[in-house]
C-alpha cells in the first residue's frame, strides 16, 4: 500500500470515522431525567435564596425567556455552569448542599443496585 505524504491509509480513515461515529452516539445520550433534576433544583434553590427568576437571569446575563426556557427543560437548552456562578453567594449556600445531596442519592442507589445484584447472583 502506498501512502502519499499528508493522505492516511483507508483503515485509519475507516477508525477515525468509527471513533468519531461513537462519540456523537456518547454525546447525545439521554440526560433528559438528570436535567429535569438539576432545572429543579435550581428553581427550588432560587425560591429559598429568595431570588426572583427576573433577578436571577439578570444577574446570570441571560434575558428572563431564555433563562425561563432553559428551566423549562426545552431540548437543547440549559444554563450553563458559567451562568449559574454569577448568581449570588445566597443561591450556593443552597444549591452546592442540593446538589450533593443529588450526587450522594444517585452513588447510593448504585451501590445498593450492585450489592442487590451480586446477591441474586
Amino acid at each position: 500500500m502506498t501512502v502519499i505524504h499528508g493522505s492516511f491509509p483507508s483503515s485509519v480513515v475507516a477508525l477515525i470515522v468509527f471513533v468519531w461515529m461513537g462519540a456523537l452516539k456518547l454525546s447525545v445520550m439521554d440526560t433528559s431525567d438528570l436535567q429535569h433534576l438539576v432545572n429543579e433544583m435550581i428553581l427550588e434553590c432560587l425560591t429559598l435564596a429568595k431570588i426572583p427568576i427576573k433577578e436571577a437571569a439578570a444577574l446570570a446575563g441571560l434575558t428572563e425567556t431564555a433563562f425561563r426556557n432553559a428551566l423549562s427543560g426545552e431540548k437543547y437548552r440549559h444554563i450553563s455552569l458559567f451562568h449559574l456562578l454569577q448568581l449570588p453567594y445566597r443561591f450556593w449556600l443552597h444549591f452546592g448542599p442540593a446538589l450533593m445531596w443529588a450526587v450522594a442519592k444517585k452513588h447510593a442507589n448504585e451501590i445498593a443496585e450492585t450489592f442487590s445484584m451480586k446477591r441474586s447472583a
